[in-house]
């Protein structure tokens, strides 16, 4: 079944890998280039998982986590995480905002597509 996802990601780069790794799946992609912009975003389309970067201009990924639990009708909605930051840390401070899960960069593809599908249901 086709998902709605929101890819959040300031480099286009990112983005791109991101995309790459849901082609075929028929699912609806959106793309953010800020944390602003994710939680306008997430507002407006309800998104069925949202892949966020946790280095954004405007408002860092773990707030706007944060901003987006904070709405009832976005509270299911799965969001992971992403960074190249040191993972312990890191992952602890996504978790705490309220994140799924948590990708590290450089990317692997065949991980993404399983994590993704994980947080998809499928």
């Amino acid at each position: 079944m086709a998902k709605k996802i929101l890819i959040v990601d300031d480099e286009e780069t990112s983005r791109r890998i991101l995309a790459i790794a849901l082609e075929g799946r028929g699912h609806e992609l959106i793309y953010a280039k800020d944390g602003q912009e994710a939680v306008d975003f997430a507002l407006r389309e309800q998104p069925d998982l949202i892949v966020m970067d946790i280095d954004l201009p405007k408002m860092n990924g773990y707030e706007a986590a944060r901003r987006i639990r904070e709405t009832p009708g976005l509270r299911r909605t799965k969001i992971a995480a992403v960074t190249a930051r040191t993972v312990q840390y890191s992952e602890e401070m996504a978790r705490q905002a309220g994140c799924d899960d948590f990708i590290t960069k450089p990317y692997r593809l065949a991980a993404i597509r399983e994590r993704l599908a994980r947080l998809l249901g499928g």
